[in-house]
């Protein structure tokens, strides 16, 4: 009977040891940053939902959800011997995925609770992308090469308003140049008809006067090369 009470007790006390030895450690979000200052070859290992980490979570930190830790492999974690520090939002699922990587025989797992107590840098962004801090530091100082393009599309856009600008005078220039090459020919032309009939007034004959000063100086103000042509029409 004695012995088969002692084996018994060996085996328990095997089994603890090795439960002993699949445990995880358990730190607090200060020790854990203390320890990434002097450890180097590690892994941060965020085990929240996609979501949550693109909206924020430690620089160079990987995302495996806790929903997907099982009993499979895990091919972003091949080293279990590796240093990895595992957090999560407030500290119960990375707890409970501490525990399923310590079963899965890692070896070497540093669990320092949740995201809401950590103190240092946090970023935004998948881990394919860029990742923009959410500091204080990069909110007053954006990057320079964020600005750059923005004054370059100022200055494009100025440049096309200006051209604009210019085939609109163009136009307008071209438009009152017409005008006054075509309206002596027909003053001109309604005054030999009126003569005709014999009903030309000194009314009409003084606003034709009056009308010949004033586009000989539209002519002038244009700046136009057929300007001095158009006067001569005039007379």
């Amino acid at each position: 009977r004695i012995i088969p009470v002692l084996a018994a007790l060996l085996f328990l006390s095997g089994c603890g040891a090795q439960s002993d030895e699949a445990a995880y450690q358990p730190i607090s979000t200060e020790e854990a940053a203390a320890m990434m200052e002097e450890e180097s070859n590690y892994v941060i290992l965020d085990v929240r939902t996609e979501e949550e980490y693109n909206e924020e979570h430690i620089p160079n930190a990987i995302n495996i959800p806790n929903e997907t830790i099982g009993t499979e492999e895990i091919a972003e974690l091949p080293d279990k011997e590796q240093l990895i520090f595992v957090y999560c939002r407030s500290g119960n699922r990375s707890k409970q995925a501490s525990q399923k990587l310590a079963d899965l025989g890692y070896l070497n797992i540093v669990e320092f609770g949740g995201i809401n107590d950590w103190t240092g840098e946090t970023v935004t962004g998948s881990s394919s992308q860029d990742q923009t801090p959410t500091t204080s530091e990069s909110q007053t100082n954006p990057p320079e090469s964020a600005s750059s393009p923005s004054g370059e599309t100022q200055t494009d856009s100025s440049d096309n308003s200006d051209g604009e600008a210019i085939q609109m005078v163009k136009s307008q220039q071209k438009m009152h140049l017409l005008l006054l090459l075509i309206m002596p020919v027909f003053l001109k032309q309604t005054l030999t008809i009126l003569r005709m009939k014999g009903t030309a007034t000194m009314e009409f004959l003084s606003m034709i006067s009056s009308l010949k000063p004033i586009m000989a100086t539209t002519i002038l103000k244009s700046r136009l090369p057929t300007a001095e042509s158009s006067v001569l029409i005039m007379k």
